[in-house]
């Protein structure tokens, strides 16, 4: 029996080598293949080889005066009615843009000031709608 367990005891000691295995790279080699390939049935049917092409934003040249006349801001509203406050206190947030933009209204101004002033279309449905202003 001593005969028998040594021999298992080498068994177990002895181990065989493992060897390595490199990563096989297969899409890079097919894509290589493929591009290759584009480029010569290309060149066998008698075709410009293709390019790249890369998009480039380019800025247009300043005009020597003929420049076009601004655009006034559209609003769904007349520029000329009037904006009448109805309520006593600024009802947005405090410390938001739409806080500092209500207080440009007073009542009385027209709806072109009031834009020019900074208040945007989208402020003057919005008030309106919500009843914190009158245009009429």
């Amino acid at each position: 029996m001593d005969d028998d367990e040594t021999t298992m005891d080498n068994s177990i000691t002895e181990q065989t080598p493992v060897e390595e295995v490199k990563p096989k790279r297969k899409r890079a080699a097919a894509k290589k293949v493929s591009e290759e390939t584009i480029e010569d049935v290309e060149k066998e049917l008698g075709m410009t080889p293709s390019k790249k092409v890369r998009k480039v934003r380019t800025r247009k040249a300043k005009s020597n005066g003929s420049e076009k006349p601004k655009r006034e801001k559209r609003s769904k509203f007349d520029l000329d009615k009037k904006i009448t406050v109805l309520v006593k206190d600024n009802p947005k947030r405090e410390g938001t843009m739409a806080f500092k933009r209500f207080e440009f209204y007073r009542s009385g101004m027209t709806v072109r000031t009031a834009l020019e002033k900074g208040v945007s279309g989208l402020d003057l449905a919005w008030d309106s709608k919500h009843d914190f202003i009158k245009i009429a």
